[in-house]
């Protein structure tokens, strides 16, 4: 049940991607389209590793190893975005409004699936 919520999150994160990628390359142009999807894959590529993670384990006997398989996951997932966000502000030529505004779009969807999928 908790593996289908992920993959309905990861699913509802690749189309706000696809949205805003392509909103912003209607509204602005190519450059703001690229930078929108940058943000967006930051947070799609570091919640797939968190998900791909957490469900390495299952099981009442494993509950120790899932706790500390969770807090090294959303460790390493905080240094991933945070080495990305390095990267992309180095070598790449971004409208970095439009970047932050993506990636916290695309982070919120969080928020977003738990009123979308709540009981379904």
């Amino acid at each position: 049940m908790v593996q289908l919520g992920v993959k309905r999150l990861c699913v509802l994160q690749s189309a706000i991607c696809l949205l805003l990628t392509i909103g912003f390359y209607i509204s602005i142009g190519r450059q703001a389209a690229y930078s929108a999807l940058l943000g967006s894959l930051i947070v799609l590529v570091a919640s797939q590793y968190l998900a791909w993670r957490l469900f390495k384990y299952s099981g009442a006997a494993a509950a120790k190893r899932i706790i500390k398989t969770f807090y090294r996951a959303e460790a390493v997932k905080l240094v991933f975005v945070a080495l990305m966000f390095a990267l992309v502000f180095i070598f790449v030529d971004i409208l970095a409004p439009v970047f932050f505004l993506s990636f916290i779009v695309t982070q919120a969807t969080h928020w977003l699936a738990s009123y979308l999928f709540n009981g379904n």
